[in-house]
């Protein structure tokens, strides 16, 4: 197997295992389990910090290290976990759009 096969199947693997995990810790829909949400307070107003944007964050930091170190497996699986939250947070949510509360 190439080694480009390797990381693409190793970032599948991180993709399926964090959507595994977001179902049972974030939910299947928005309120699911609001309990978990992430909110931060800025000038007297809360924003809803959405796991699709950290997953967004994380996948343009994980781009950046990729192009100083090279393809790695573990930037491969940080590249297929970022992207499964970027999935499961504009596939599973209605309010993804949602930053202000």
């Amino acid at each position: 197997m190439s080694p480009n096969q390797t990381n693409y199947i190793i970032a599948l693997c991180g993709f399926v295992l964090v959507n595994i995990l977001l179902f049972v810790f974030a939910g299947r829909f928005e309120g699911d389990k609001s309990g978990n949400s992430i909110f931060i307070t800025l000038f007297n107003q809360s924003f809803h910090l959405h796991h699709w944007l950290i997953g967004l964050f994380s996948l343009v930091v994980c781009l950046i290290f990729e192009q100083y170190i090279g393809r790695n497996l573990l930037l491969s699986v940080a590249k297929g976990v970022s992207i499964g939250f970027i999935f499961h947070g504009l596939t599973f949510y209605l309010d993804y759009f949602k930053i202000g509360i």
